[in-house]
């Protein structure tokens, strides 16, 4: 989470940023021209050198030196754009926060961006309107705080970006060691099965490999693909079990290991980190108006992606039934999937698809956030991602709370999810209503039921503090409402938008009818921002 200060923002200089950018966009340049190259040198390979081992040699090695130049591009790119977006969005925030600071200095208030606090002058009071004063002032320092919320968010997905695209110490952009590939698929199917018991060295290697590799479309690709939708899910869920959580400061009973929970939290982190970069489009368009997609060479396919949504629809058993404390049954798969979005940025095309599902899931089901917490284990926590020590931290079983977090990265995504399904009725607009819009803005009850582990201590716990859990989930949908509405398409994602999709359609209820992606109909929170 980012520590963005007010000062900070209002001290940022654009100047580095658009720098680094062009440094990133000219490295791109030249990967996409040595790949020509590349291809150019080596496409005749076949003809004239046809038979023989060295023959087959040289065209494996040719096929393997094009799919790493190719392969290097799109982080190049992504951290081009990233930086570049990430210079004009927070020179736009600054700019608001100067004129807020300027109209209310102006107003005759005090301001100190070094505290956030604004004070009203002695005049302000001598008219006796003490509540008038004290609502300015109030609309003044939420007009501030909102608008560094906004950059802090955007600090978060550049990040977030840049983090999931810079090239590793150990493999920089290249492909990973065959054998890695082969040693983590041995190791992430042995450890989903909850009765087996691994050893503190194998949990520690399956980490640094996931660390190193994960970024890697091979790596990630072969791995997500031998453990399967389920299997995914599953090894969460079994992580998930590995240590307790009981209320209080963490540590504190004698019972608590942080370096397990550390390293459960690192796996399921770089799952999700293996799971984004699998299902980034990386293909290619064909036909006439470029209307099919052909995925790319380590892009997880649409029949994937299609059984992970029917994997988070049915229900789970995690940890070892022979270990009651560490067991528990009918978890639904999206919620060992929520660890894995809440972190890691996704392909709009796929985050709005699977996310759309968890949402229409929730709806089918008519119990809001209730419909999560059913199967709460005692003591567990699903989600070990965020600050444990936190009690008030997400434990992990409402997966809409994930899945905000990774729509407030990512306005296209949000905008595709909100309208992808329109509901015509008789009665209804002629345009249809947004089903997945109106829930979430209008019915969904967001504070239903507190987002933490089951059990006497945790039902102590919320009797005694109960008040102080707020779900910060609606927050953030705000941001991705932000987002949705200001965010502009990428160049590949607009083009993309006039083609027919390999990506499985949401699911849909009668009279609900997949739409093309529109700007949402709905106010965004900037909407009912007070200006001075």
């Amino acid at each position: 989470m980012s520590g963005l200060t007010l000062q900070d923002l209002i001290e940022f200089d654009a100047g580095p940023w658009h720098a680094a950018a062009e440094v990133w966009a000219r490295l791109a340049r030249g990967i996409d021209d040595t790949s020509e190259d590349l291809i150019r040198c080596s496409r005749d390979v076949d003809a004239a050198w046809p038979q023989g081992r060295g023959s087959s040699t040289a065209l494996e090695k040719g096929v393997k030196l094009r799919a790493e130049v190719d392969d290097t591009y799109l982080p190049a790119k992504r951290l081009a754009d990233a930086f570049d977006q990430h210079a004009y969005a927070m020179r736009g925030y600054r700019t608001q926060a100067e004129q807020i600071v300027a109209s209310a200095r102006q107003a005759g208030y005090t301001v100190d961006t070094a505290t956030v606090s604004i004070t009203a002058p002695a005049s302000a009071y001598m008219g006796g309107d003490l509540d008038r004063t004290g609502r300015e002032t109030g609309a003044l320092l939420n007009d501030l705080r909102l608008v560094v919320d906004y950059a802090r968010a955007q600090d978060d997905a550049t990040a977030a970006t840049i983090k999931g695209n810079v090239p590793s110490a150990q493999n920089g952009f290249g492909t990973t060691p065959p054998s890695k590939i082969t040693r983590a698929q041995e190791l992430a199917n042995k450890i989903k099965d909850p009765a087996y018991e691994p050893t503190a060295a194998e949990l520690d290697e399956l980490r640094t490999l996931v660390q190193v590799y994960g970024k890697d479309p091979a790596f990630a690709h072969d791995v997500l693909d031998s453990l399967g939708p389920k299997g995914l899910l599953e090894l969460s869920g079994t992580l998930a079990t590995y240590q307790l959580d009981h209320p209080g400061k963490d540590g504190a009973d004698g019972l608590f290991d942080p370096g397990t929970a550390d390293l459960v939290g690192d796996l399921q982190n770089g799952l999700g980190l293996m799971l984004s970069t699998a299902t980034t489009e990386t293909g290619s368009t064909t036909g006439l108006r470029g209307e099919t997609y052909v995925p790319g060479r380590y892009e997880l396919s649409s029949q994937w992606v299609g059984d992970l949504m029917t994997a988070g629809r049915s229900k789970i058993d995690i940890g070892d039934p022979s270990s009651p404390a560490r067991y528990v049954e009918d978890v639904y798969g999206y919620q060992l999937l929520g660890p894995l979005l809440r972190n890691n940025s996704f392909d709009s095309g796929f985050l709005s698809t699977v996310g759309g599902d968890i949402v229409d899931f929730e709806m089918e089901q008519g119990r809001d956030g209730a419909l999560w917490t059913g199967a709460r284990g005692e003591n567990i926590r699903l989600d070990w991602t965020v600050d444990h020590d936190d009690n008030k931290a997400p434990a992990g079983y409402d997966p809409v709370n994930s899945l905000m977090s990774a729509l407030s990265r990512n306005g296209e995504a949000t905008r595709d999810l909100l309208t992808g399904v329109t509901h015509f009725t008789g009665d209804g607009p002629e345009g249809g209503r947004l089903p997945r819009l109106d829930y979430l803005l209008t019915d969904r009850d967001w504070n239903a039921t507190p987002d933490v582990p089951g059990g006497p201590g945790w039902t102590a716990e919320l009797m005694a503090h109960g008040e102080d859990y707020k779900n910060g989930s609606l927050d953030r949908f705000g941001i991705a409402l932000e987002r949705a509405t200001t965010d502009t398409p990428g160049r590949r994602r607009a083009a993309s938008s006039s083609r027919s999709s390999t990506r499985p359609a949401p699911t849909s209820r009668p009279g609900d009818i997949p739409t093309a992606p529109i700007r949402p109909r709905a106010a965004t929170p900037s909407s009912s921002r007070r200006t001075i």
